[in-house]
């Protein structure tokens, strides 16, 4: 048996560990080959890259081990988590015995983080390095492991085989698992256009890429840059221009942080269409095995809802949106309502057919009403920028066990097993499933849950304090000024204040979009129809491109030992970009070893 891993990610990397422990149990000869033109890590873990750049998740709730947790059929090899090996010996000795550019930054985090800590994406590298050695070191008589640093172009069905291409040779393999990320498009037709005016003006323009890419040595202290996008992109660029180039942050008396600039930041100008940040990560009171519980997307309501398209959009949207509210007013009693019954109140929220009129009648005050547009930035009021990140970060500070808002926030993330049944049983109709779900949900998803850590909203006040980021309002507008042979940008709520630049970001990953890709290897994939794009029928013979890809026993030439998951399969799938989380039963674990067990049938 020969199967070859596409990509060295977490993703590929935990495949790798699946099909290495059930291989040492049954004792057959198999030979696999990791294929990653970064290497181990992939693009995004590199070692070497800005150290000031974090990762989104608590470093204790991130592993690439399995344990006793995960519902799977194959064995279970525990090892440490994330922060479990940064405390350890052999951590130190493996970061001194490679010589990263950056050991002394790696080497000095190890001695100081802390397991609710956001540890460097450098470090998180350094561990799925370390991990990849663990196996070779482990590895059983009857497995063969090569990796190769070179990039896949094409692969082609051949009979019960597969042939994979690489940039100078090909080999023939039993099995192919595509572990593959964010990967850049051609050009929009603005993007083409904002490239032609920078290229005729000697200007700078960053279409959407991997933020841990971004070269500013040529943006000069002082200049002025445009930031268009206000999510995780947004807030990596901002880092890399001040505490990247020297500055640092210090806490008053009062606590409040205030910023120290070194004298090499530019000046920032930042907006969006939403103008408000993403909301940030409240600080973790959780054990990586807990979770606050459904009590509207209950296993009661999912056997009662079990044929595709048997619920509405709205319906979905507006369980989901209980399951957010019933945890900010369950935290909210608990820290400021001791007179009301928690129990007899949550239990006639969970009841109640109109829940507004409940809120209404009760001895919540009308100040502390959920509002839904205020929490999206749909209100278009910003009086204050400034008010509103305080708010964010302090009730972040409070914890996702406590705080109203972020434990509320935090509900989306325990949830995330239950939307993807959801999308898995395709519950929603197509038309539903594009209007309330790709168009509504994962927006909104995005934006109160997939924040930074909330540190890096309290960094952000402190960077627009100091004069050093500017915020437009909302509804950012950008134009290419032919006299000034500029960039411009303003808010369309307040027109007179203008900006321009000679350098311009688009702070955002690339949008999956197949039929747009610049992958060789995905192109290839469809036009051999081993994947198809995966869209949506509607009414009126209308299709909808959701961006993803699929691969299923109806596509033309595809056939057993074909696997394909992550980053290119949204759309079909929803949310697959996280790391594993120990035990939590992850689903990336479960994922992994279903396809370890699938190749080891075939």
């Amino acid at each position: 048996m020969h199967v070859t891993l596409i990509g060295a990610g977490p993703r590929g990397l935990v495949t790798l560990e699946r099909l290495t422990e059930r291989y040492r149990l049954n004792q057959e000869k198999i030979n696999i080959t990791l294929i990653d033109p970064h290497g181990v890590g992939g693009r995004v873990w590199q070692v070497e890259q800005p150290h000031e750049l974090i990762m989104n998740s608590n470093v204790n709730f991130v592993s690439l081990f399995t344990d006793s947790s995960v519902q799977m059929n194959g064995p279970v090899t525990p090892g440490p988590s994330l922060y479990e090996w940064s405390k350890t010996a052999e951590a130190k000795e493996f970061i001194e015995d490679l010589h990263f550019d950056n050991e002394e930054y790696l080497l000095k985090e190890l001695t100081i983080i802390q397991p609710n800590n956001y540890a460097s994406r450098s470090l998180y590298g350094a561990y799925q390095k370390w991990f990849y050695e663990h196996l070779v070191a482990n590895l059983p008589d009857n497995v063969h492991l090569e990796l190769i640093k070179d990039e896949v172009y094409n692969v082609i069905k051949s009979n019960e085989q597969y042939v994979v291409e690489l940039n100078n040779h090909f080999f023939k393999t039993d099995a192919v698992v595509m572990s593959l990320g964010h990967i850049e498009n051609f050009p929009t037709p603005e993007e083409s256009s904002f490239s032609k005016f920078a290229k005729k003006n000697k200007l700078t323009y960053v279409t959407p890429t991997h933020p841990q890419e971004y070269d500013f040595s040529d943006l000069q202290a002082q200049q002025t840059i445009i930031i268009r996008g206000l999510g995780l992109s947004f807030f990596d660029a901002v880092t890399m221009l001040t505490q990247g180039r020297g500055g640092h942050f210090t806490r008053e008396a009062n606590q409040q942080l205030v910023y120290h600039p070194s004298g090499n930041e530019p000046q920032i100008i930042a907006g969006s269409r939403r103008g408000f940040p993403f909301h940030g990560k409240g600080t973790n009171q959780k054990q990586t095995n807990e979770n606050d519980q459904p009590h509207f997307l209950t296993a009661d309501w999912f056997a009662k809802h079990t044929k595709p398209g048997s619920v509405s959009g709205e319906s979905f949207i507006a369980l989901v949106h209980s399951e957010v509210e019933y945890v900010y007013y369950q935290r909210l009693i608990q820290m400021k309502y001791s007179s009301i019954n928690q129990e007899a109140f949550l239990d006639e929220f969970i009841k109640s057919t109109d829940r507004t009129e409940f809120i209404q009648d009760s001895l919540i005050e009308p100040s502390d009403y959920w509002n839904w547009d205020y929490v999206l930035g749909h209100t278009n009021t910003q009086n204050s920028l400034v008010e509103y990140l305080i708010h964010d970060y302090t009730d972040a500070k409070l914890g996702n066990k406590t705080g109203p808002f972020t434990s509320a926030f935090d509900m989306l993330h325990d949830i995330r097993d239950l939307v993807r049944q959801v999308v898995k049983l395709e519950l929603l109709s197509p038309v539903d499933y594009q209007k309330y779900f790709l168009n509504q949900f994962k927006g909104e998803n995005s934006f109160l849950s997939v924040g930074p850590p909330e540190s890096r909203i309290e960094e952000l006040t402190a960077l627009i304090s100091a004069g050093i980021v500017t915020v437009l309002k909302p509804r950012m507008q950008l134009n290419a000024d032919q006299q000034t042979g500029k960039f411009v940008t303003f808010s369309a709520l307040d027109v007179p204040t203008q900006y321009s630049a000679s350098y311009l970001v688009e702070a955002r990953l690339p949008a999956i979009n197949a039929n747009k890709t610049t992958s060789y290897l995905i192109k290839s994939l469809l036009n051999s129809g081993i994947v198809k794009p995966y869209s949506l029928k509607l009414p009126g013979q209308i299709t909808y491109q959701t961006g993803g890809i699929v691969t299923d026993k109806k596509v033309k030439n595809s056939g057993k030992g074909l696997f394909f998951w992550g980053v290119p399969t949204e759309g079909k799938s929803w949310f697959t970009t996280v790391s594993p989380r120990p035990n939590n039963n992850d689903k990336v674990f479960i994922d992994a070893d279903q396809i370890a067990e699938k190749i080891e049938n075939l």
